[in-house]
């Protein structure tokens, strides 16, 4: 859209509010500024500061009312909600969420809606559904959740038969080696849905939903 109005934009990505204070304080007027938080708050200031070098500007990933912003967009929330209902309706009941990192808004409030939705559908609780891999290393992450996989294949714990996977940006092959190396086939042995992007190939590999 920026693109077909031949609006000047920016992308601002930060996780530390000084940091963004600084980089807005040194930009040039724009026409639309994408705000990328990683933190878990979007301070007003901040918001007060673009709108005053710009015509609009976009949150991703909040769902904001009563601020002066124009839009929102990306509600990985409301996705987790899809993957859970599409899972669901497969006849799957015992449905795992993978998260590389609790520790960011857009992961923690993505599992917080995935254990609110895993709840009210009566799912079982015997096993937190929320399979968190505390790492910023992708190799690492994925090691972390072949060892899961690994757990659930010699029933040191309630197998999940279906996955919803929201690492950082991945490699989907990776992730598809990850259940091979845990001797786990897709879809046979086990259901996956990843949250990403249709776009980006290298993530779902033409075979992950």
């Amino acid at each position: 859209t920026f693109l077909e109005r031949n609006w000047r934009s920016v992308i601002l990505t930060y996780a530390d509010f000084d940091q963004a204070a600084e980089i807005v304080e040194s930009l040039p007027r724009f026409d639309a500024c994408v705000v990328q938080p990683r933190g878990t708050t979007v301070p007003l200031s901040l918001l007060a500061m673009l709108k005053a070098r710009g015509q609009m500007v976009m949150v991703e990933g909040y769902g904001v009312t009563g601020v002066d912003v124009d839009t929102v967009s990306i509600d990985w929330p409301d996705a987790v909600s899809v993957a859970l209902r599409h899972l669901y309706d497969l006849g799957h009941r015992r449905i795992g969420f993978v998260a590389q990192s609790l520790s960011r808004r857009d992961f923690s409030s993505t599992a917080a809606e995935l254990r609110r939705l895993h709840a009210w559908a009566g799912l079982p609780t015997d096993v937190d559904p929320v399979i968190p891999l505390a790492t910023e290393s992708e190799d690492e992450a994925f090691e972390l959740f072949e060892a899961h996989l690994r757990q659930d294949r010699d029933g040191s714990h309630a197998p999940f038969s279906a996955y919803v996977v929201y690492p950082r940006p991945f490699h989907g092959d990776r992730l598809m080696r990850s259940f091979a190396n845990a001797g786990l086939k897709v879809p046979e042995d086990v259901a996956v849905v990843t949250l990403g992007y249709s776009d980006l190939v290298h993530e779902h590999v033409g075979r992950l939903d």
